[in-house]
């Protein structure tokens, strides 16, 4: 409150405008004790008194453990790396304005919440290198935003389902690779026209990639170079023992 030397005036937030701060707050700390926060390689400074902005500025490899907007709003967590141990919560799915969650290389298990899918402002995820199980759910076509879809080297089983190919928006990697998918890749992958990267091998696909090599023209196949490519598209990584595809760069590199 103001004094009678012209003190600026302190504005306590209402209970609604401080709401949503303690429910992203909590958000946090659901997610550090459900991934034995305690035996992380660091705490980032996660659940001290400062504000969530400023857990781990700069502290994880030179990069923002946390990253929040102009109203103090987390829009990305970033905890790769650090020996999460246990479950993803499904809490997160409240976190309405994160767009970006990276968990690379942790030990979190069981299965990935559906909840997650329904993230749909979502433009990068990263769950790889961890010890998830289940399958590629049909669900995650809903994140039409995202631009990086990483799920490689779990335990996932089953079959990659055709609604992955609606995610259009893909700039970057899509990488399955090091799981125990089974069946064939879907036609609707021909739809990742924007992709760079690629990643379906070291499972237990079989059939045929040809369509993609129509539908997206990599830089660089088996063997030669497209110099006349105009495709952003990279690499382009199968079995190439048990899915024919004669574009594809890998696997194994160079037929060895």
């Amino acid at each position: 409150m103001g004094n009678d030397g012209g003190a600026d005036t302190i504005k306590v937030p209402s209970e609604q405008e401080a709401t949503p701060y303690i429910i992203q707050r909590y958000i946090l700390g659901v997610l550090y004790y459900s991934t034995t926060g305690s035996k992380w390689r660091n705490q980032f400074g996660f659940l001290t008194n400062v504000t969530e902005c400023e857990w781990g500025v700069g502290a994880n490899n030179g990069f923002n453990v946390i990253d929040c907007n102009s109203d103090g709003f987390v829009t990305l967590i970033n905890l790769w790396q650090n020996n999460l141990m246990g479950v993803m919560p499904t809490e997160l799915v409240n976190m309405t304005n994160c767009t970006a969650l990276d968990f690379l290389t942790n030990r979190l298990r069981g299965q990935v919440p559906l909840e997650i899918t329904e993230m749909t402002q979502l433009t990068y995820l990263n769950l790889g290198y961890n010890q998830f199980t289940g399958t590629v759910m049909a669900e995650y076509g809903n994140l039409s935003n995202v631009t990086y879809l990483m799920m490689d080297f779990n335990k996932l089983v089953g079959t990659i389902p055709p609604e992955l190919g609606k995610l259009t928006q893909l700039t970057g990697w899509l990488s399955l690779e090091g799981n125990e998918l089974t069946g064939t890749i879907p036609q609707s992958f021909a739809g990742f026209t924007i992709a760079t990267w690629i990643y379906l091998n070291q499972n237990s696909l079989t059939g045929s990639a040809e369509f993609l090599c129509d539908a997206l023209r990599p830089v660089e196949g088996y063997g030669f170079t497209n110099e006349n490519s105009t495709s952003p598209l990279l690499e382009l990584w199968v079995d190439r023992e048990e899915v024919h595809c004669t574009c594809c760069n890998c696997c194994p590199f160079n037929g060895n």
